[in-house]
This record gives structure tokens, sequence and C-alpha cells, in this order.
């Protein structure tokens, strides 16, 4: 017999996750397009080499989006989670 307050849906994200998920990804993006900034020559396409300029602050938030999903993942999830 199920209790009156549980469901079987999902929990719904916080309103917070989904922009800092797409934060997240554009950090990711914008941290490989530095990596591929010293394979590129400048007299090329020099646009990106602002993104290897950019590198220490695109690691910063490349961290501070790993800090957030550590912070506020869910506390079942993970590789020391057992199963059930």
């Amino acid at each position: 017999m199920k209790d009156q307050g549980t469901s079987d849906l999902p929990k719904r994200p916080s309103r917070w996750h989904r922009p800092i998920w797409w934060l997240n990804a554009l950090a990711v993006i914008a941290m490989l397009l530095s990596y591929l900034s010293i394979r590129m020559n400048p007299a090329h396409w020099w646009p990106m080499a602002f993104f290897g300029i950019a590198y220490p602050f695109i690691l910063l938030a490349n961290v501070a989006c790993l800090v957030w999903w550590l912070l506020f993942r869910k506390r079942g999830s993970g590789l020391r989670s057992s199963p059930s």
C-alpha cells in the first residue's frame, strides 16, 4: 500500500538547474575551443585566439559548474550509491 503523499513521478528539478545546465554546456564548448585554439593559426581565423586568451576564466567557469553540480546533486546518485 502506497502513502498518499508519494507518487512514482520523478521530482522536477529546481528552476535554477536548467539555466545552469545551459551555462555549463557553453563553458564546456568554450573550453574545447580554447584547447583547439593552440592548433589554429590566428592569420587564418583570428577570433579563435580569444578563446586561448580567455582560458583561465573559462577554466574558472568550469570549476564553478563542477562545484555547483557536486553541491546540488541528488543524494542517492553517483558511483558510490548502492542498487535498490
